[in-house]
């Protein structure tokens, strides 16, 4: 299939950079188009600020003079009130309608013409009836006034109203407008009206007619039922078709609100602009990026021809042609790059050659610590195992001698050794003060060292624990390849050393586990069988009243008290085969538990005394063999000795931890136990504390309690 043919290199970068600055300008009109919204929203609340302003301040007038109406409550004032709203005065009116007083305001007024004016009103009614705070809708005088009024119930007898007070208010005077024109925004067509709940316009400072019911009426009475300003876009209420932006906010006294509106072209005309001048910048930088790509482009192209020569070149395996370009710009610095690659290439091929040569060597020393690894991996036998490694270590090294030591109680113990010749002393141990930096493994073959002129030395390391140490001597030179192999046989042997205890500490983990599986077993069926016999003998009991089936009754009691003590001693063996693993918090932590469980179980009070062992600690199987004694010892506390009180003591001294075990039972004859009733428990907790390398004793008379001793040797 023939290769398309592409457009020049000149073309395909002008593209290219049209594209990315299109791209970029793409990128940047999406944060542009985010400023446009954020700044189109910031006139909206300009806009819905202006609105909550006149509100706020139309609601301030209208509190004040409410609250001087309500002050009267019905008396007539001595002087005329100083209101600021109600410019055609207060009413006093009685519950037909009847005018009592009437004080006049700035616009005067009929008081008989008002008083037939509200008393028609729904407003009216609602004061009288209710009770409540009414406001009237627009309304007219006889003689023509737009007005509006607030009528206030008057307590009367009974707590029925005895008439309303009413405070009138002129629109046709203009007294509501100096609040809403203070507030106006800057524009031709901006305006500020106040509306009620069916949307009659009772004052506007611009184009929208008082007195019409055209200024939205359906949103007005939504708004101001839910008391929450709002804001939005609408056609103007005037019917023209002309998009208008409108912030309106309700009143809290009266159930008006103030909206102001104004023409989105007008109102948005920042924002317009500036959306143009985006827009020209925009094709600006695209052409500018066109007409740029095409003059530099000319300089590009020759300079890239010859890096193109020289990396076709470089692609053929010709390290030796020199990258010439002369030039003090980026391409200079491509084409210096370049030279600077051909030269790192050329002398990686040059160290390529030389890490297959060193690879071929480790591939000799891996394979040598595998064959080590798996006669690690192959037996269990540590001897074998150490053996096998200081042989092996002899040979990979083409030593004389190998050597692995190990460390004892603060001494070396020759473990392993290679030596054909038989010409080393390995019997004994060394102080741990000689090391290997001065003599081979640490000065155990000390009689033999003098001819042996090149050694090596490796430490074996369990964890953050020296462990020994694996020596080799012999007389070819020792260099870094031969101590990172006798290193890595080390690290065998250490992981051989390691398993082996792993596989002594398994060997005992299956015995904990076992003894689980045991206590499972037994609580799954022994236990739970007892615990439904018992159950069961209960049941029969309450069958048979003791008054009717005495015998059987008694027979049905044994059997209940038979198998309770029998599910109480399967419960207590099971505690025990549950208890007896070391703790991983220490033995205080193990024997503080099972106290407290003790005294749960039993109701016998046991107290716990005990002090920090520092940093010595029983060897775990000593610790596990304690803290069975010790629970042998509660159990038959709780058996047999019908005590109150037991105390359990623990401390150090010496080489020894000291465990008392005492209580203030009813005591026994010494030697009076041991395979009395089939119970050996004393026989059995004397052969724990020996097969340990401890001793137990117990002090006992009747009546006189009983004190168990044990003593366990430390391992520091």
């Amino acid at each position: 299939m023939p290769l398309v043919r592409l457009p020049s290199l000149r073309v395909r970068i002008m593209v290219s950079a049209a594209v990315a600055v299109a791209v970029l300008l793409l990128s940047l009109g999406g944060v542009a188009t985010r400023i446009l919204h954020h700044q189109a929203e910031d006139v909206m609340r300009e806009r819905l600020r202006v609105a909550e302003l006149a509100a706020s301040r139309l609601d301030a007038a209208l509190a004040a003079d409410l609250g001087r109406l309500r002050a009267l409550a019905g008396t007539e004032p001595v002087r005329p009130l100083a209101v600021q709203i109600f410019n055609l005065g207060i009413l006093r009116l009685d519950q037909d309608g009847r005018v009592l007083w009437y004080s006049p305001g700035r616009s005067g007024g009929d008081a008989p013409a008002l008083a037939g004016t509200l008393v028609g009103t729904q407003a009216f009614q609602t004061a009288l009836r209710a009770g409540r705070t009414a406001w009237t809708d627009l309304t007219r005088t006889p003689a023509g006034q737009p007005v509006v009024a607030v009528l206030e119930p008057v307590p009367g007898a009974g707590g029925r109203p005895a008439g309303v007070l009413a405070g009138v208010i002129d629109l046709g005077a203009r007294g509501l407008e100096p609040f809403l024109a203070g507030t106006l925004p800057g524009g031709n067509t901006a305006h500020v009206v106040l509306v009620d709940g069916d949307g009659w316009v009772l004052a506007s400072t611009g184009p929208i007619p008082p007195y019409t019911r055209d200024e939205h009426p359906e949103f007005f009475s939504a708004l101001i039922r839910s008391g929450m300003p709002q804001i939005g876009r609408t056609d103007d209420g005037a019917g023209d078709t002309l998009p208008h932006v409108m912030a309106a906010a309700p009143l809290r006294v009266a159930p008006w609100a103030v909206s102001v509106g104004q023409a989105e072209r007008e109102a948005m005309a920042p924002v317009s602009r500036l959306r143009w001048l985006l827009i020209l910048f925009g094709a600006a930088a695209v052409l500018l990026a066109i007409l740029y790509s095409w003059w530099d482009t000319g300089a590009v192209i020759e300079p890239l021809a010859r890096l193109t020569r020289a990396a076709q070149e470089v692609a053929r395996g010709n390290l030796d042609e020199p990258v010439r370009v002369e030039r003090r710009d980026e391409i200079g610095t491509l084409g210096e790059a370049f030279e600077t690659m051909r030269l790192r290439l050329r002398e990686a091929r040059e160290e390529l050659q030389r890490a297959l040569e060193e690879a071929k060597r480790r591939e000799q020393e891996a394979a040598a610590l595998y064959r080590v690894g798996s006669e690690i991996l192959s037996s269990l036998d540590l001897e074998t195992i150490l053996q096998t490694v200081v042989d092996q270590a002899r040979t990979l090294l083409g030593a004389e001698v190998a050597v692995l030591c190990l460390e004892e109680d603060g001494s070396l113990r020759v473990a392993a050794a290679s030596d054909p010749g038989g010409r080393l002393q390995t019997e004994g141990a060394v102080e741990t003060a000689r090391r290997p930096d001065t003599a081979l493994c640490a000065g155990c073959p000390a009689p033999a060292v003098a001819w042996l002129p090149q050694r090596a030395s490796a430490t074996l390391s369990a964890g953050n624990r020296t462990i020994g140490f694996l020596c080799a001597g012999g007389q070819n030179p020792v260099g870094p390849v031969e101590s990172r192999l006798l290193a890595g046989l080390a690290n065998q042997a250490a992981i051989a050393i390691e398993n082996a205890r792993l596989y002594e500490n398994v060997k005992t983990l299956a015995v904990y586990e076992e003894r689980d599986r045991i206590a499972r077993e037994m609580h799954d069926s022994v236990a739970q069988s007892l615990g439904y016999m018992y159950s069961r003998l209960r049941l029969l009991q309450d069958r048979y009243p003791q008054d009717r089936e005495p015998a059987l009754w008694a027979d049905l009691d044994d059997l209940a008290r038979v198998a309770s003590a029998s599910y109480d001693e399967v419960r207590w063996a099971i505690f025990g085969l549950r208890t007896g693993r070391p703790h991983r918090a220490g033995l205080l932590s193990a024997l503080a538990g099972y106290v407290r469980d003790f005294t749960t179980r039993t109701g016998v009070r046991a107290e716990l005394a005990g002090e920090t062992l520092g940093r010595v600690a029983l060897a775990p199987e000593a610790e596990a063999q304690l803290v069975r004694i010790v629970q042998e010892a509660l159990t038959n506390v709780a058996k047999h000795a019908a005590a109150t009180q037991v105390w359990v003591r623990v401390e150090a001294r010496g080489d020894s931890v000291h465990v008392v075990v005492e209580d203030n039972g009813v005591g026994f004859e010494p030697g009076a136990k041991a395979g009395q009733d089939g119970h050996y428990g004393l026989a059995t907790m004397r052969e724990r504390a020996e097969s340990v390398g401890g001793h137990l004793e117990i002090d006992t008379a009747p009546g006189a309690g009983c004190r168990v001793h044990i003593a366990m040797p430390l391992v520091h």
